[in-house]
């Protein structure tokens, strides 16, 4: 094989990878970002993420030392972030939203919203809910629903070893 044909290839095998590298690197670096925003939340209260994981464009982060839980939701548009003291949290549940859609061979269940609510011991304060999926903003459920289920089971058990 001559000098030219060898640089063709490589100019080729580089042109295929370009995409798959610019994602990567966009992707890295939007999680960069929701990282040290959920670290700043984390550092106003004092309080260091220990366990943390993202599903698309939502980070969660847990501090089992403090007992906080911190989120933030990266959006284009407007940024959610927040954050939950257990020790005013009595429970947490993962609210589903779904509409049924049918035709003459079967029904299914759309799932429209999940949100991760947190049922507060103070029964006048409202509880907090974190929307993990929109159907509206997000066109495909992913990973959003294992995710919720993994965060309300892994909250809720922190929630009964406090008690």
């Amino acid at each position: 094989m001559d000098k030219g044909s060898a640089l063709v290839g490589a100019i080729l095998l580089i042109m295929c990878l370009a995409p798959f590298l610019i994602i990567r690197f966009y992707n890295l670096r939007k999680k960069n970002k929701m990282m040290q925003t959920l670290r700043r939340i984390a550092n106003e209260n004092r309080c260091k993420i220990g366990h943390h994981e993202f599903c698309g464009n939502i980070v969660i982060g847990f501090d089992e030392n403090n007992k906080y839980v911190f989120f933030h939701n990266y959006k284009i548009e407007q940024a959610v972030s927040e954050y939950v003291e257990l020790a005013e949290i009595k429970a947490c549940q993962l609210v589903k939203k779904t509409r049924n859609t049918s035709n003459k061979s079967y029904n299914i269940d759309i799932i429209e919203r999940l949100e991760l609510s947190f049922i507060t011991s103070n029964k006048v304060k409202e509880p907090i809910q974190w929307i993990v999926f929109e159907e509206d903003v997000n066109n495909q459920i992913v990973n959003e629903l294992v995710f919720a289920e993994k965060w309300v089971k892994e909250i809720n058990k922190c929630l009964k070893s406090m008690r």
